[in-house]
């Protein structure tokens, strides 16, 4: 006879998984967003390369401390070395984001103005291919191989971009032209759309700008701090070796260099605080 079957269902496809609060789950899934995203425009990042590299880290924490005889900022620095590289690829990634970001828009005026003379996205890209650069040209050039040799719909195709390299710009752009595609009424709206985009470009620089110059005050500022300080200490004589030698002078040394990384990460985190 017939063995009857068990329905294998599982609660997770019905139930709504939370996000961990937890603060090293974050930080790995940011990392994996991060890589994921980097890796779409080939800069080939490995998971487990960057584990060793963050174990790399830590050990430099390790040794770092040893070499200044200061177990306590081998402590510190054990965690902060990787959360700086951490945040490292998070500003690279953001950065990448807004260099693609500006290309697309870039590269929107120039599809705008070719389709509203010929009423084809297909030939409006193809006119333009040779003034794109990397990533989005590979991406245009999967448009057209997609129409031309596997027959995709153009509307299809053009939505596919999307789904390959996720940004704000991309994601307007693409839906604007599929309803071009499907009526040619949605002209007009295409050239508010690349106005809109244009305006989102302006915002793009001067917030690279403000960034920019927010980290190089910032880094300058704590680079004059610390010399301020190690000419205080040296330069006062038998009154600056005494202090060096007193035991409050190892942890206060730490917790001087730790406060700084935090407020180094913070000025990081607030810099990439932007949404790409």
């Amino acid at each position: 006879m017939f063995k009857k079957k068990k329905m294998n269902i599982k609660r997770d496809m019905f139930v709504k998984k939370k996000k961990s609060n937890n603060f090293v789950s974050r930080k790995m899934e940011e990392l994996y967003q991060n890589i994921e995203f980097l890796n779409k425009v080939n800069y080939n990042l490995n998971i487990n390369e960057i584990k060793i590299i963050l174990v790399i880290l830590s050990i430099a924490g390790i040794f770092l401390g040893i070499l200044l005889k200061n177990m306590y900022i081998s402590i510190a620095m054990l965690i902060i070395f990787p959360l700086y590289y951490l945040e490292y690829l998070n500003f690279t990634k953001n950065q990448v984001a807004i260099r693609i970001e500006k290309q697309i828009i870039k590269y929107s005026e120039l599809i705008k103005n070719s389709y509203l003379a010929n009423h084809d996205i297909r030939r409006a890209i193809k006119e333009n291919m040779n003034r794109f650069a990397e990533p989005i040209k590979s991406l245009f050039e999967e448009f057209i191989r997609e129409v031309e040799i596997y027959n995709y719909y153009p509307k299809e195709a053009i939505l596919n971009m999307n789904k390959k390299i996720e940004t704000p710009s991309l994601k307007k752009l693409t839906e604007q032209l599929a309803l071009c595609e499907e009526d040619r009424r949605f002209d007009n709206s295409l050239q508010a759309t690349t106005m809109l985009l244009n305006d989102r470009k302006s915002f793009l620089t001067m917030w690279e700008y403000k960034s920019k110059n927010m980290i190089q005050i910032f880094i300058t500022t704590i680079a004059l701090m610390n010399v301020l300080i190690l000419l205080m200490l040296f330069g006062y004589g038998d009154i600056g070796k005494t202090f060096m030698k007193h035991f409050l002078f190892k942890p206060l040394l730490a917790i001087f260099l730790v406060m700084q990384s935090l407020l180094l990460l913070k000025m990081l985190k607030k810099v990439n605080s932007i949404n790409i």
